[in-house]
């Protein structure tokens, strides 16, 4: 039996930010890796907040994401989406016996404003491909189809904090063993930029789903058969693409058709 709670915000109400962002006199500065060189960023800005949570079969599955832009001086930006995704369990010991799968489809793709092209690339279940799934797809670098998984294990990535919420203030589950049983997932599907000449875009659509993990088997597997077995899915997207007419970034909520070639 699922039970539906919807939340969406604008801004998030201060408990579910302890640990996480603080936005009076917001003043922060971190620094970016883009083509080998690292750019200090002037400020962050976030916006278009999402929170979700649902109860399958007594296991409360969560998710939030926002969007976020680094200003890199007055003119240049950077387009970004975060997202997490976690589950509490009646009991530590059942931690274990869950995992998130990612599905997506879509693409990267760099532009002129006259042609389009892929130039960026991602593991894929131990290969390399160009950054394009034209159908549905497991989101995996190595042949665990689960999301984030390791040679240390399964879970080893997977985070956890004593507030048992969404944070960046947590440990990782092969480092330390938790004190609660609420473990998550954090993923930041990369940026979307103009530099001038080209862009880089990104238009592509997930799922984030949880499943037993006796459900899901190592070693490669197609997505169609694999998510027939999900207790539960949240589904969003992530588009940032540049209007050479408004000469800015926008949203879309379909795939670009170059994604789908």
């Amino acid at each position: 039996m699922i039970k539906h709670n919807l939340k969406n915000y604008i801004t998030l109400k201060k408990p579910a930010l302890r640990g996480l962002f603080c936005f009076k006199n917001l003043t922060l500065s971190f620094s970016l890796i883009l083509f080998s060189s690292t750019v200090t960023a002037s400020s962050v800005e976030y916006n278009n907040f999402k929170n979700d949570n649902v109860m399958v079969d007594g296991i409360e599955f969560r998710f939030m994401s926002y969007d976020y832009i680094v200003h890199l001086n007055s003119r240049d930006k950077n387009y970004g989406k975060t997202v997490f995704v976690g589950f509490k369990t009646q009991e530590i010991s059942e931690l274990s016996d869950y995992v998130i799968v990612k599905f997506l489809k879509g693409c990267h793709y760099e532009s002129d404003g006259r042609s389009k092209w892929i130039s960026r690339v991602r593991g894929n279940f131990g290969d390399i491909i160009p950054y394009k799934y034209q159908s549905l797809s497991i989101d995996s670098e190595d042949l665990d189809p689960s999301f984030k998984s390791s040679d240390l294990g399964r879970h080893y990535f997977y985070l956890w904090n004593d507030q048992g919420e969404f944070s960046n203030d947590s440990f990782y589950f092969g480092d330390k063993e938790p004190k609660n049983s609420f473990l998550f997932l954090r993923h930041s599907p990369g940026t979307a930029f103009d530099n001038g000449m080209t862009s880089q875009n990104i238009s592509m659509k997930y799922k984030s789903c949880l499943f037993k993990a006796s459900e899901v088997p190592y070693g490669r597997v197609q997505a169609s058969k694999l998510l027939p077995n999900a207790l539960y899915c949240f589904d969003w997207n992530y588009s940032r693409e540049y209007d050479q007419k408004s000469h800015s970034f926008i949203k879309r909520e379909r795939l670009n058709p170059f994604c789908l070639e």
